[in-house]
């Protein structure tokens, strides 16, 4: 239930620096937080599936991994709309 509310927490926070950085990009702040939020989710579920390092192993990783996951959802779903 932690790990969730963390990647929670994590996407939110991404999402809103992206708006901010990015001037609204995708959907605005609310569709911005939306992807950083699956981004976060997918990425950890992607660690802990291919076992790269323990995605349970602490605040710090966990939050890491969400962090990447939700730039790079976020840097993907950017670069799909602009194509």
């Amino acid at each position: 239930m932690e790990t969730q509310l963390l990647l929670i927490i994590t996407g939110i926070i991404v999402g809103w620096l992206t708006s901010i950085l990015t001037k609204g990009s995708l959907a605005g702040i609310a569709g911005n937080i939306i992807v950083a939020i699956s981004g976060a989710f997918f990425s950890h579920w992607l660690v802990g599936r291919f076992d790269l390092f323990a995605a349970e192993a602490g605040l710090f990783n966990t939050m890491v991994i969400a962090a990447i996951g939700a730039a790079m959802l976020l840097t993907l779903m950017r670069m799909l709309r602009l194509a």
